[in-house]
């Protein structure tokens, strides 16, 4: 069998990529009633199914390919049948709409002596803090399967890996009782670190009662340029709706959170809100055209005479089922 597709060919004699089914099933009723080897590419100016498409003039019908065949044809039969057969590609397989993508699947698995580093993670797929605890869910088990407590677990998950990241020198200082570096960034804050190893801001009221101790009270440290507290400064600057700087400062700390540089952080954030710039923006305003030839040049009265139209007008009334319709 000849075809002067070399697509065609390619279909037939594929055997590692997948079509889409309007092709797949011609290609397989091709094979189930031949082999590819008994397929074989002919030039389209040899291929006598051609002539038997196109008009031809009548002078030239007896020598015709579609009358008397190819001449390769009238050769010995052994020459056809011993030719070497070669195997044809497919044709540009990475843009053909009739044949499937590859996908290519990875696998990784991380054991608990491979480092995780969160903050990398929530920098490509977090959008909020909430997706970020939600996200960190995958990552860390909870050891409570209540909703709250898991947030609240995945919540300290994430600021503990912040704070080891930032702040591994300082950490490791209070843990062992050694005064901080003097060049420190958060020597004046007093930091200490709470039950579950938390950095927060020392104070005056660390001998309050415990029903007056509040996060807003030793808030937790957050380093500056950090993505979480950009998230942080998101959330809060939404919760307070786009109320301005003072306002979402008040309620970032109100959530007990001490963010590093949070003014600058959170002046640029709302220079860069989209919302608030829409309600803080300018309101647009109309220049007026050049006024027209004939309300600048002298003319004889009434020349030109410009009439107010106002409406609408009620020409007619018709019956309505509802009563009359004015119109």
């Amino acid at each position: 069998m000849y075809t002067d597709s070399q697509i065609v060919l390619g279909y037939i004699f594929n055997s590692t990529r997948r079509f889409y089914v309007y092709v797949a099933n011609r290609i397989q009723r091709i094979r189930n009633s031949t082999q590819p080897e008994q397929w074989t590419y002919i030039n389209t100016n040899l291929n006598p199914a051609d002539e038997g498409t196109r008009s031809i003039p009548a002078s030239r019908m007896p020598k015709s390919l579609w009358l008397n065949g190819p001449e390769f044809l009238k050769e010995c039969p052994d020459v056809i049948c011993n030719n070497p057969q070669v195997e044809f590609p497919l044709i540009d397989a990475s843009s053909d709409k009739e044949i499937r993508p590859e996908i290519q699947v990875a696998k990784s698995s991380v054991s608990d002596q491979e480092p995780f580093d969160a903050t990398t993670l929530f920098e490509k797929y977090s959008e909020s803090f909430k997706s970020s605890y939600k996200a960190c869910k995958g990552w860390h088990k909870c050891s409570e399967h209540k909703e709250q407590s898991a947030k609240e677990e995945a919540t300290r998950f994430i600021l503990l890996h912040v704070q080891r990241k930032h702040f591994a020198n300082e950490i490791e200082c209070l843990r062992v009782h050694r005064k901080l570096p003097r060049d420190s960034s958060i020597l004046t804050l007093t930091p200490f670190l709470d039950s579950h190893g938390l950095l927060r801001v020392g104070g005056r009221l660390n001998k309050a009662p415990r029903s007056c101790q509040a996060d807003n009270h030793n808030p937790i440290i957050i380093p500056k340029r950090c993505h979480i507290g950009l998230l942080i400064v998101r959330r809060c600057h939404v919760k307070v709706q786009h109320q301005g700087r003072h306002l979402t400062e008040g309620s970032v700390m109100s959530s007990g959170y001490w963010i590093l540089g949070r003014k600058r952080l959170i002046s640029s954030y709302i220079h860069e809100c989209v919302t608030c710039r829409r309600l803080r923006g300018k309101l647009g305003t109309q220049k007026m055209t050049d006024l027209t030839v004939a309300r600048i040049t002298p003319f004889a009265p009434f020349t030109y005479v410009g009439v107010d139209a106002f409406g609408p007008w009620q020409v007619t009334t018709r019956r309505a089922r509802g009563g009359a319709a004015n119109s």
